[in-house]
């Protein structure tokens, strides 16, 4: 009786991890692309403080002099982004940005 008991309440048990883990779409702390990321402020706003950053760190190692040649990275728009929920949220963005004062237009991916 104990045999068929431990049987009966792991058999439960399986099943109910099968069930729950189905549940989800995708897998937990998997990539999900974000829709509308033009319009999505959220991102934009990602995408031009990880601009900001990047300028930052060049300027603190002394390889950007205001806007001469490759210069400064000027924030434009995000193109595409995914999320990660990873105990909080993982951004992966793809930028597109001008440079110095050509306004060449470049792609650059972030993980914010």
């Amino acid at each position: 009786m104990a045999k068929l008991a431990r049987a009966l309440i792991l058999s439960l048990l399986l099943l109910s991890i099968t069930a729950s883990v189905n549940g989800y779409d995708r897998l937990v702390g998997g990539r999900s692309e974000v829709k509308d990321v033009k319009k999505n402020k959220e991102v934009q706003e990602l995408g031009k403080f990880s601009v900001e950053e990047f300028n930052r760190s060049q300027q603190r190692q002394g390889k950007v002099i205001r806007n001469v040649a490759f210069g400064r990275l000027r924030f434009s728009q995000v193109l595409e982004a995914q999320k990660q929920v990873v105990s909080g949220i993982k951004y992966y963005l793809t930028i597109e940005a001008t440079t110095g004062e050509n306004g060449e237009i470049q792609m650059f991916d972030s993980i914010v």
